[in-house]
């Protein structure tokens, strides 16, 4: 199995015009899901995870807690799971209850597809050293290699931490990624 990640870029043509689906495939895209937009084939391949965050409340009413929620709704017959990170539960009460209102309205509270993970220790197991967020697209990276089988495969596309800068630690994701690659952990196209 292959489970190939797609960060939200938009420069990534070539890599899209060289990737080829294979049966088993899984595709996973995040939040707002801009190459799934941009690119048809994404939008045809057959197992499509979508991954969204909860954003920061600094930036955004709680009324739309989750990233992207609107989009993932309007394409959620297109999904066959969709990862929040991290659940409802693992917040204050406040903020509990914006998280199951938003989760509630746009229908995603008790789907079947719906499912969480808290990745709270992967900071500790990276040895992460900023205060700021992990990125999703790390956090999706981390998910699928500490849970995939040793012969399964990741493919990265996009990654280039351009996005959200001021949230995650660019330089120290970019190097761990270049690291990774170097220890086979991860393919690109």
């Amino acid at each position: 199995m292959r489970y190939i990640l797609v960060a939200n870029n938009l420069d990534i043509d070539n890599e899209i015009s060289k990737l080829e689906e294979q049966d088993g495939d899984e595709l996973v895209l995040f939040n707002f899901l801009q190459p799934f937009f941009k690119y048809e084939k994404l939008r045809n391949f057959k197992n499509i995870t979508v991954m969204s965050r909860k954003r920061s409340s600094r930036t955004t009413p709680l009324s739309s807690v989750y990233a992207g929620l609107e989009e993932i709704r309007n394409n959620v017959n297109k999904f066959k799971s969709i990862i929040f990170h991290k659940s409802p539960e693992s917040y204050g009460a406040n903020l509990r209850q914006a998280c199951i209102d938003s989760l509630k309205e746009f229908g995603f509270l008790n789907s079947p597809k719906t499912m969480y993970i808290h990745a709270d220790s992967y900071k500790r197991i990276i040895g992460y050293r900023s205060g700021k967020a992990l990125s999703s697209g790390l956090i999706a990276y981390l998910y699928y290699k500490l849970n995939k089988k040793p012969e399964d495969k990741i493919t990265l596309i996009g990654f280039t931490s351009s996005i959200a800068v001021r949230f995650h630690e660019v330089d120290w994701e970019r190097d761990f990624f270049k690291q990774e690659l170097i220890r086979g952990n991860w393919e690109q196209i």
